[in-house]
């Protein structure tokens, strides 16, 4: 508001100044006391202000520097510890893993050479070592493998062993049976051989080719020939089999089953099932006792039990009862179970041993979709 007075009494004054002089004199000191001193005032204000914000700033700007400055050399100097700390780790992982691989070479081998720690370890030593180690490990898996190879052969040696010796067993007996009743029948002038010698001996030759049948099972085991046949049937003809050694050991043998179940499987094949269970049972009863066989439907598949009221199975034979000439009978071959096994599994099925109190009971199960077919 000043300046513009002062310009408005400026052109006035421009106009006036050759009418009237004393106006003009008194517009100048106006214009010089009013205007001008204010404005150098403000003038000087202004640039006072500017010089104190100025300084502000550089102040604010030189204190940032500095702070820039000592926040980077913190930094740089965080960095360094930081690095070194982390350097230092890595270094001592790297020594234990150093020791670690060292160690587990060692135990590859007994050519190790002992651990030397140096401080001059590193990603080097450490490929070096792993490189080693790997040549170790595939070293031992080789030597493993052909242990393995020669384990195998020596386990099939063995079973032929086995095979052999349970050969031998169950037809030396028949065959030194035989060939006493042969040798009494030649002593003397008439040598002849009675009713019951020759009984004795048509026995001895049916328990070697029972023997005999039993290896070629076990060795050869035909396929089965599968055709609907009624599992009451099988029952009937299992008990047919046995009734007599059950009757001469005073054994009480019953079935439990549905009125109909109807499987599609080798009837001759699922009859030696039976049987050999059965005699097993039998076996373990010499002195009486009760046979139960029962089967059921359950869960789509049919169930037989074939359970006896012996001494149960020895808690040493549960491990091995379906390994080949396992056995815990004197006389026995051990390939009955086996025998078993093989042949409900070609049906399909399973077989098992369960814990029963009192005796013992096995279970064969044949699922309907494979081996067994519920009847009407």
């Amino acid at each position: 508001m000043p300046c513009r007075k002062s310009k408005v009494i400026w052109e006035i004054g421009e106009q006036e100044r050759t009418k009237h002089p004393k106006l003009l004199t008194e517009a100048s000191v106006f214009l010089r006391e009013r205007v001008l001193y204010p404005c150098r005032e403000l003038e000087e204000f202004n640039d006072k202000r500017v010089e104190e914000v100025t300084a502000q700033h550089e102040r604010v700007l030189s204190q940032l520097a500095w702070g820039m400055a000592v926040i980077g050399a913190l930094g740089a100097v965080a960095g360094v510890v930081f690095g070194y700390g982390v350097a230092r780790l890595l270094s001592q992982s790297i020594r234990r893993l150093h020791v670690q691989i060292r160690d587990a070479a060692g135990k590859l081998g007994p050519d190790r050479p002992e651990i030397v720690l140096t401080g001059d370890g590193g990603f080097g030593g450490l490929h070096h070592e792993l490189e080693d180690l790997s040549a170790r490990i595939e070293a031992v898996v080789r030597q493993l493998h052909e242990r393995e190879r020669e384990v195998v052969r020596a386990e099939q040696l063995a079973a032929v062993g086995q095979l052999a010796a349970g050969v031998g067993h169950e037809l030396r007996n028949p065959l030194t049976s035989i060939k006493m009743l042969v040798q009494t029948g030649l002593e003397g002038t008439a040598p002849r051989l009675t009713s019951e010698d020759l009984r004795v001996i048509e026995s001895e030759i049916r328990r070697m080719e029972r023997s005999l049948q039993t290896f070629l099972d076990f060795a050869r085991p035909p396929k089965p020939e599968r055709r609907p046949v009624e599992l009451a049937a099988v029952f009937d003809a299992v008990l047919g089999l046995v009734r007599g050694r059950a009757e001469k050991q005073r054994v009480t043998a019953r079935v439990v089953a549905p009125e109909r179940v109807t499987l599609t499987a080798d009837a001759g094949q699922l009859q030696q099932v039976f049987v050999n269970l059965v005699l097993n049972a039998l076996d373990a009863m010499p002195g009486g006792g009760a046979l139960t066989i029962a089967a059921r439907r359950a869960n789509g598949a049919v169930e037989v039990e074939v359970s006896d009221t012996g001494p149960g199975v020895p808690a040493q034979m549960l491990p091995r009862l379906f390994e080949p000439f396992a056995s815990s009978k004197d006389t026995g071959l051990g390939l009955g179970l086996v025998i078993c096994r093989r042949i409900v599994e070609d049906h399909g099925g399973t077989v098992t041993q369960a814990a029963r109190p009192g005796g013992a009971c096995f279970v064969v199960r044949l699922p309907v979709g494979t081996g067994a077919v519920q009847g009407a």
